[in-house]
């Protein structure tokens, strides 16, 4: 078994003699231990180092195993916790749980081989939580790239029924002018014919501007039509991240 593949495991105790002889167990055990007899002198070394499962003691002077929860939540750090203590009640059970702590232990009843397999047991448990916790954050992009692409394509169906209504209306009234500019020239005296032209010329003008609007709204609707493309390759081609590689212990 490579290191790389071993799981580490971090023991907090103040009490050394105990803290030791688990530190040593695990490593026998095929674990990557390693110890130290204080919250403050973990917290120094976890700016460098990380680990798979912690074991920590709750009653420690200074830091308690609790404020060493608090300590890692504030921090970002998720690392499952396995909570020990020389002596505990049903209250302090359900305060380590509610802190967060995967599994809680007296020290007495504490049997090395028995932890062994409750921190392999525990890692497994925090792997298949982040695993679903990582399929559902998938799944909540998924269903709002849907809704996203759902949205667009509402919309760009209403811009295109739009701008072919004004299309159409701006031909036939297009038409319709030409039509009245040439009846209207034929019916004037010719000394008025000028301005009749002029006149019409300054129509055409505003309908020219109004087919410049369309053709923004053309212009709107090809870049929706990308924006859908581009939502539908995301949607097909969404990769979820690399899992890390698994360590494994006997």
């Amino acid at each position: 078994m490579t290191p790389e593949s071993m799981l580490r495991v971090l023991i907090i105790d103040d009490e050394d003699p105990f803290r030791l002889a688990v530190e040593m167990a695990l490593k026998l055990d095929g674990y990557a231990a390693k110890s130290y007899s204080s919250p403050e002198i973990a917290i120094e070394a976890l700016k460098e180092e990380t680990y798979d499962v912690m074991v920590v003691d709750f009653y420690m002077p200074g830091m308690n195993g609790i404020e060493f929860m608090m300590w890692m939540k504030e921090n970002g750090i998720d690392t499952p916790v396995i909570m020990l203590t020389a002596a505990g009640s049903e209250t302090t059970a359900v305060e380590v749980m509610k802190a967060g702590a995967y599994e809680y232990f007296r020290k007495d009843q504490v049997n090395t081989s028995h932890l062994a397999s409750v921190i392999k047991s525990v890692h497994e448990k925090y792997r298949l939580a982040k695993d679903k916790e990582q399929i559902e954050q998938e799944q909540r992009k998924l269903r709002e790239r849907e809704t996203e692409l759902a949205s667009l394509q509402m919309f760009q169906k209403t811009v295109n029924s739009l701008g072919q209504f004004v299309e159409n209306g701006l031909a036939a009234l297009a038409r319709a002018m030409s039509d009245k500019e040439k009846e209207t020239l034929g019916l004037v005296d010719r000394s008025l014919q000028p301005k009749v032209a002029e006149v019409f010329a300054e129509l055409n003008k505003d309908v020219e501007f109004v087919a410049k609007g369309v053709k923004s709204m053309t212009d709107l609707s090809a870049l929706v039509t990308s924006k859908i493309e581009n939502l539908k390759q995301g949607s097909k081609s969404a990769e979820t991240p690399a899992a890390e590689p698994e360590r494994v212990n006997p």
